[in-house]
């Protein structure tokens, strides 16, 4: 009994601290990666099975410059990430107020905003702002509606 209780206990806090790494902020450059969610995690948010991934990794002047694209052969749907370190952005600072075409969140932790194709193309990007870096998570094309496919970007767990 007590050897269940052990192991119980050893994995209950290996799935914790999991967990808190997948959520914590990132602490330096080095620490964000391109291709930060799997294929499995935009299929269950996005509804659709992407098959590539290209990954783009920059070190800029004040920091990194990492993204992603996943993408369908054969479709016009392209699900991206990008996250940008920043050494000059003040800590704990978000995104701030809402920028021309961007619809702020309200009671988004991280200052969240949304913005979607006016022309109403099936596109949307989700934006914010995490310690010094700004993460833009986007879909364009597919048979999203707007308001669809920024509420299926909510869904996704923020990355760093």
């Amino acid at each position: 009994m007590r050897t269940f209780l052990k192991i119980a206990s050893s994995a209950a806090a290996a799935c914790l601290g999991a967990a808190a790494a997948l959520s914590a902020d990132a602490k330096a450059p080095a620490d964000l990666v391109p291709c930060a969610y799997a294929l499995s995690e935009i299929e269950e948010a996005m509804g659709a099975q992407l098959q590539k991934m290209d990954a783009a990794d920059m070190t800029i002047p004040v920091g990194r410059d990492v993204g992603c694209l996943y993408s369908i052969k054969g479709s016009d749907f392209v699900f991206g990430v990008r996250q940008t370190w920043d050494s000059t952005r003040p800590p704990g600072k978000g995104a701030g107020k809402a920028m021309p075409g961007y619809r702020a969140i309200p009671g988004d932790p991280d200052g969240a905003m949304v913005q979607a194709d006016p022309g109403g193309g099936g596109s949307g990007e989700l934006l914010y702002v995490r310690g010094k870096v700004q993460t833009r998570v986007f879909w364009h094309g597919g048979n999203l509606g707007d308001a669809d496919g920024l509420a299926r970007l909510q869904l996704l767990r923020r990355v760093p």
